[in-house]
């Protein structure tokens, strides 16, 4: 188990500041942005907890939060642009006995759930929560007689529709990635 808390202060932390201007002859009507100072005060902590079922089974929780406050400046006492919100992650992984040709074999089921986003800077929005599954499985494989890491994974299984509020691409509702299914072969030589 490990916890990591964190207290951080910046007597001059710089930032992207979100104005209220659309710029319509270079940015396409894209909002702007002006480059602040201001104090600011920052703490937050990671967390991370794995248990151990069976020598095959085990289950993990992580977890990490931020909070920022601008301590001057015009916007005192908000918090910073794109302050992630809460979230956590919760896996279960199993892991058979190998055999011969399939040695390491492992599969995996991890839950993550990113909470509502409530905490910011006018004009910013809200950003909505969200939870995604992800699905990993994999093994190193021997090919004539050399062996060879391959992990199969599909993120966000459901397919879910989400806006990450650390993201640029949510000023334009624009969202993070559907479902991505990925195969990765690692050699080493």
């Amino acid at each position: 188990m490990a916890f990591s808390p964190f207290v951080n202060y910046f007597s001059n932390y710089i930032y992207l500041n979100p104005t209220a201007e659309l710029d319509i002859l270079y940015g396409a009507g894209n909002q702007v942005f002006d480059y602040t100072q201001a104090e600011v005060m920052r703490y937050g902590a990671e967390f991370n907890a794995v248990y151990r079922f069976t020598p095959q089974w085990s289950a993990e929780l992580i977890g990490e939060y931020v909070y920022s406050e601008q301590q001057s400046g015009a916007k005192r006492g908000y918090t910073l642009p794109f302050s992630p919100p809460p979230s956590g992650i919760f896996n279960v992984t199993y892991q058979p006995d190998g055999s011969e040709m399939f040695t390491s074999p492992y599969f995996a089921v991890d839950l993550r759930a990113t909470a509502k986003q409530t905490n910011i800077v006018p004009p910013e929005k809200i950003t909505e929560g969200y939870q995604l599954v992800h699905l990993r499985a994999g093994a190193k494989v021997k090919v004539f007689q050399q062996p060879i890491q391959a992990d199969f994974q599909v993120q966000n299984l459901l397919n879910t529709r989400y806006l990450n509020h650390t993201s640029f691409y949510r000023l334009i509702s624009l969202p993070e990635a559907g479902r991505n299914i990925s195969l990765s072969l690692k050699y080493e030589f």
